[in-house]
């Protein structure tokens, strides 16, 4: 094979923690962006949306740790990763700790789906986010599932080859995607 699969899913983690992060900040810097598109049956608007990027920031930042332990895990004979914890403890505790990051990020995902739901039906919403069409926001509404797919794999260890080349080209569609649409 031309690419190694670890590494690929490794980077992809890296782009979507920071993703997670930048986005999840943005919720405080510019709140007014995500209040446009919450349902106006929510009560409490401004602190659901706050919320919600505090929790993007959070699993967005451990993702990051995890992957950072994880990368360094090998390293601990070089006297820079000494501190590192090398026990059998630690690092099934870290395995647990990236499948429920993955877990909440997934939930996450789901309990945000309705913004991106009213965002589609309603002319008034679409028209406050920045004029987008009906279909741009029903191919928006389209990555919610591609999000939660990469969720599920990065906080996973899949033996299936085939599914993680599948989920590898999801993660790497939804960078791209999201890449264009956030500049």
């Amino acid at each position: 094979m031309f690419f190694n699969l670890s590494f690929l899913k490794s980077v992809t983690q890296l782009i979507f923690s920071f993703f997670y992060m930048l986005v999840g900040l943005k919720h405080f810097t510019n709140p007014d962006i995500f209040l446009k598109i919450v349902p106006p049956y929510l009560p409490k608007k401004l602190e659901l949306v706050y919320l919600s990027g505090l929790f993007e920031i959070l699993f967005g930042f451990v993702m990051l740790l995890v992957l950072t332990f994880e990368l360094l895990k090998n390293k601990t004979t070089n006297s820079y990763f000494k501190l590192l914890p090398t026990n059998e403890y630690f690092y099934p505790k870290l395995q647990k700790l990236k499948f429920y990051n993955s877990l909440c990020l997934i939930l996450l995902l789901i309990a945000v789906f309705p913004a991106n739901y009213y965002l589609f039906s309603s002319e008034i919403a679409r028209e406050s986010f920045g004029s987008i069409t009906k279909e741009q926001a029903l191919i928006r509404m389209f990555f919610q599932p591609m999000l939660i797919a990469t969720a599920y794999w990065h906080g996973t260890n899949l033996k299936n080859q085939r599914l993680s080349r599948l989920m590898l080209v999801i993660a790497v569609i939804t960078i791209f995607y999201f890449a264009i649409i956030l500049n």
